[in-house]
């Protein structure tokens, strides 16, 4: 896998909770 993709992957998770967040306080 690509470094560029597993980075942009990685903070694609880290994205998750706090989407995950931000939906919940809604």
């Amino acid at each position: 896998m690509d470094l560029e993709v597993s980075n942009s992957l990685g903070n694609f998770t880290k994205l998750i909770p706090k989407l995950d967040a931000e939906v919940r306080i809604r």
